[in-house]
């Protein structure tokens, strides 16, 4: 992660809260993942399938990753179908604020799959 913030249990309870209701879904579990720089990193899994989360905190960064949304969505509406896929919130939206950040919510792509034309 970009910065080396510790979480509590209180702060991971009150991500999964605001993903069950801005996004609809239930988390089983969460864990910190290593992917990326800036940013912090999750994998959530629910009854239903795997997420990506990314939640960019730092000021420089926070525009940069809200900009790239509309883009990443056009290219996976185009045919691109080896990014994740943006999972939108109930509301249709690409992204949206968690405390002071910016929280993107993605399908999971399983790392041996990412690495696996690279070898």
């Amino acid at each position: 992660m970009y910065s080396s913030v510790i979480r509590t249990d209180e702060y991971k309870q009150r991500l999964l809260g605001f993903i069950e209701h801005e996004y609809c879904i239930k988390a089983v579990n969460i864990n910190p993942v290593k992917r990326g720089f800036y940013g912090e990193t999750w994998r959530l899994k629910s009854e239903y399938g795997i997420y990506f989360l990314k939640l960019v905190y730092a000021p420089e960064h926070k525009h940069i990753f809200k900009r790239s949304f509309p883009i990443i969505q056009h290219l996976c509406d185009h045919g691109i179908d080896f990014i994740s896929t943006i999972i939108k919130s109930k509301d249709g939206n690409l992204a949206s604020q968690f405390d002071d950040a910016v929280l993107g919510v993605f399908d999971w792509i399983e790392e041996s799959f990412v690495y696996a034309d690279m070898i």
